[in-house]
């Protein structure tokens, strides 16, 4: 809405199915989300949100199981952060990798993208309140599938 107001809506970035999930969705319980005219059922992956940081390791909720494959060791990253996971669901395995980088981030009001692997949506969404300042105010990372 800021970005609207102040006519930075390029500060706004969104794909398709990022944007129909920020403007319509409406969470029904610890489980499901209404997106527009369709139910999803959900995991969340990460959360950031003034200071709690929730990232679970491993996480089985509606049928998928998600393990957060540890970084190795000797590994370092600059500028940014990677995640990588297994995810099963209906008897499928799917190894996924999300970033988490900061100057990225920071540089828009909100930024949110989509990944489809299988019959999964692997949507991530960071909001900053202050641009160029890589402290955001709030990060989720969710998987989605329809029920």
């Amino acid at each position: 809405m800021h970005a609207i107001a102040m006519n930075e809506s390029y500060l706004v970035d969104l794909d398709n199915f990022s944007k129909e999930l920020i403007l319509n969705a409406t969470f029904i319980n610890s489980s499901t989300v209404a997106i527009g005219h369709a139910q999803y059922k959900y995991v969340i992956l990460h959360v950031y949100y003034k200071g709690f940081d929730f990232t679970p390791q491993e996480i089985q909720e509606n049928g998928i199981k998600v393990v957060l494959i540890p970084k190795p060791e000797n590994v370092t990253y600059t500028g940014g952060w990677e995640y990588n996971y297994m995810i099963t669901y209906n008897g499928k395995t799917y190894n996924v990798t999300l970033f988490s980088i900061g100057i990225m981030e920071s540089s828009f009001y909100v930024l949110a993208s989509t990944q489809k692997i299988g019959n999964l949506y692997v949507v991530q969404i960071s909001i900053t309140k202050e641009l160029y300042n890589t402290l955001y105010v709030g990060e989720l990372w969710l998987i989605l599938t329809k029920s």
